[in-house]
């Protein structure tokens, strides 16, 4: 390309600078001190001036044009969700915005030029990996109908459900699962269309949530944090000496989500972040999407600390003996400080290790409770990945991926306006907890990111106040899909299946009791009545 002639290929692109009235010309002639010459026909500009100044108009324009840049896709409407579910990512990663056309029938990309490109790379994976699942899986249909004997009961038929579950979602399988929720949400109760039994629910919902759904207090979670934050410093320097340095820190958990709920009593999830994930590879464990094994990059590195201490002769670093490396640091913490060795205990939950925090020193009531949790930040490939241990099935020494940033910053802004999304999510739990209890916590904030941004988006001027009733029917009816189809896509990994640990008879159980729940006016005033405490 010459210094005095930029041509443009694409219309859309040429467009994009001779429009807006000729302002975006007319600004770059009078910063620039050059000439433009508009070329219609050939769909290039022509630059007049001096050798620097068409130097420096030539690279603004460029840089305009490759920071404007965008793409519209036909690409089938099955495809859709799949694409739109790594939004998120992209944009973290590459600083490019894909949404749907506001028609809402193809899909747009905006970014810069080369990022831009890059996803439509990872595009066409996902599109060709779908389709090529897709052709496998309705082959091997054809093929089992045609030579497969129909089961005499329906034992069969469950294994081979159970097994379809741990693996990767297809086409078919989206489609299929998008069809029945949304068939689900178009089921409005019939209680809901009679005027006088909706006002009958409308007044038992709004009296259920404002005795049991209401957050912590934020003077009483501000006084927990302030306090913690001492404990912590003190924690830190504890883990230099005697485990790790921590590089970085961060709340997590549904307190600083807004969808905690008082009932539950005050608590926080913390996340210390080690130093030594840059000497740490990832080892994806097969079928077990989220799931991996962290090894040391060079298993013969020289310097001795908590990882390497912690690594086989693989050098795999055994996620258990790491985490009672972690354990044992906080015991000793505790044991060592006469200011804490009277109000903290100490205890495994889950993943993670929960302090128990007493006001003062004699107190038989806890104040509040923290898990603290160990993560290493890996690389991968160019992206960065939050890992914690976390077992699955007998493997006691596999690492999770943690999205419990991603689902913070998702969150934090969720009702801007006058939105009602956390009442909604906190009325769920309120009722998780009161009635509907083998259902994990993690479901209700997934079905909320999904309802809020996924494929089941609500429409945001439908989030209002007095729309609070049917949104708890819709939060509802989402559930109860995913549990009918046994499918709960982890919002930001949508081949997991959040599902999958459950057995049979208990998915079936919570499908039918959501259902039960959904249509029946009678069972819904009963579970939303207000005597005695959330149990």
């Amino acid at each position: 390309m010459s210094l005095d002639q930029l041509d443009f290929v694409e219309q859309k692109h040429f467009g994009f600078l001779v429009g807006y009235g000729g302002a975006v010309i007319k600004s770059l002639k009078r910063d620039l001190g050059v000439d433009i010459e508009i070329e219609e026909v050939e769909k290039s500009f022509k630059i007049r001036g001096s050798f620097e100044k068409k130097v420096n108009a030539v690279k603004l324009i460029k840089k305009m044009l490759d920071t404007e840049f965008w793409e519209t896709l036909d690409i089938p409407d099955s495809l859709h969700r799949d694409i739109l579910s790594q939004k998120y990512h992209w944009e973290q990663k590459f600083q490019v915005r894909v949404e749907k056309t506001k028609d809402r029938t193809k899909i747009q990309i905006q970014g810069e030029i080369g990022n831009v490109r890059k996803v439509l790379e990872e595009i066409n994976e996902i599109s060709n990996s779908r389709m090529l699942n897709c052709e496998s899986v309705l082959a091997g249909m054809k093929e089992e109908k045609a030579c497969s004997p129909k089961p005499k009961d329906g034992k069969e038929e469950r294994k081979q459900d159970a097994v379809l579950r741990r693996l990767p979602s297809t086409t078919s399988d989206i489609k299929r699962h998008t069809s029945v929720l949304e068939g689900i949400k178009t089921l409005t109760p019939d209680f809901l269309k009679d005027e006088k039994r909706k006002k009958d629910i409308d007044e038992a919902l709004m009296k259920f949530k404002e005795k049991y759904c209401n957050p912590p207090k934020k003077d009483d979670l501000k006084a927990a944090k302030g306090k913690f934050g001492i404990v912590l410093e003190d924690l830190k320097l504890s883990f230099k000496e005697n485990f790790l340095t921590c590089k970085n820190t961060e709340y997590t958990g549904s307190t600083y989500e807004g969808l905690k709920i008082s009932g539950d009593g005050l608590e926080f999830d913390f996340m210390f972040l080690f130093e030594g994930g840059e000497d740490l590879k990832v080892l994806p464990i097969k079928d077990e999407e989220g799931f991996a094994h962290l090894a040391l990059i060079d298993k013969d590195i020289v310097k001795e600390n908590a990882i390497t201490k912690s690594a086989d002769k693989d050098g795999k670093i055994l996620s258990k003996k790491l985490k009672d490396k972690f354990k044992g640091t906080l015991q000793n913490f505790i044991n060592n400080s006469p200011q804490y060795k009277e109000l903290i205990t100490m205890k495994e939950h889950g993943p993670a290790i929960q302090f128990d925090v007493k006001r003062k020193k004699g107190d038989k009531d806890l104040w509040y409770s923290v898990d603290l949790l160990p993560s290493f930040e890996v690389k991968v490939n160019e992206e960065k990945h939050i890992y914690v241990p976390k077992k699955i099935g007998t493997d006691q020494n596999s690492w999770r991926r943690s999205f419990s940033k991603e689902e913070k910053d998702l969150l934090r802004n969720i009702d801007s306006g006058n939105g009602n999304r956390r009442e909604v999510a906190r009325t769920l739990k309120a009722m998780i907890k009161k009635e509907l209890k083998n259902i994990p916590s993690y479901a209700i904030k997934t079905t909320l990111l999904h309802i809020c941004y996924g494929e089941s988006k609500i429409d945001e001027e439908l989030w209002v106040p007095q729309e609070y009733t049917n949104r708890v029917f819709d939060m509802l009816a989402l559930l109860e899909g995913y549990f009918k189809e046994k499918w709960l896509p982890n919002y930001f990994l949508p081949t997991q299946n959040l599902l999958k640990s459950m057995n049979d008879r208990n998915l079936e159980q919570v499908e039918n009791r959501l259902r039960g729940l959904r249509m029946s006016d009678k069972k819904f005033l009963s579970l939303t009545k207000t005597d005695g405490d959330l149990v």
